[in-house]
């Protein structure tokens, strides 16, 4: 191509822009003519099930999280269908748990799940299954230090998924310093 054609190429590209441009406005006006009702209303149960189907982890068992009162730190302890039962939970005789003999894993319900998405109870799920699959991971980028410094690491993380087309979930931790990735899988 010599000069005046690619002269010419550009002239005529810079039209289609400008055509583009009119376009994008006129469906702008359009978009904002439009009365969408965007809300979704789920029941109880939608959300629910919405929950579990993303966190699947093993039914049979979890851990509720719990807080030390002489030091104020947290810890999670599996639930169990006999906890603080009068002469048989362990830590109602005031022993350890880990060596009760009528420790019987209470599986997750969802009433249980519900009671976690409101805030009454923080629970923890056993993503790992017996088989030694899973159907999500999770990553933690704690911001120890106060300052900006994960920020690079979720970016670099969340840019390494992007490359090969992994989609992630992220959201702040607990505490506001840190970060959290999910990646979840259709099948295990």
């Amino acid at each position: 191509m010599n000069y005046d054609d690619i002269l010419n190429l550009i002239n005529k590209k810079e039209e289609e822009v400008k055509i583009l441009h009119e376009e994008i406005l006129d469906l702008k006006k359009q978009l904002g003519s439009l009365k969408i009702d965007n809300k979704v209303n789920f029941t109880k149960e939608d959300k629910i099930k919405i929950v579990m189907d993303y966190f699947r982890g093993r039914n049979d068992v979890f851990a509720f999280r719990l807080i030390n009162k002489n030091n104020g730190s947290s810890y999670y302890m599996p639930a169990c269908i006999n906890a603080w039962k009068e002469n048989v939970c362990n830590l109602k005789m005031k022993k350890k748990c880990n060596t009760c003999q009528y420790k019987v894993s209470q599986p997750i319900t969802k009433d249980v799940v519900f009671n976690h998405m409101y805030g009454d109870k923080t629970i923890g799920i056993y993503p790992l299954l017996e088989d030694n699959t899973c159907y999500f991971l999770a990553f933690d980028f704690d911001n120890k230090k106060n300052d900006k410094s994960i920020a690079n690491e979720v970016l670099a993380f969340v840019s390494i998924c992007d490359l090969y087309n992994i989609p992630v979930a992220l959201e702040r931790s607990r505490s506001g310093k840190g970060i959290h990735i999910w990646i979840f899988f259709k099948k295990k």
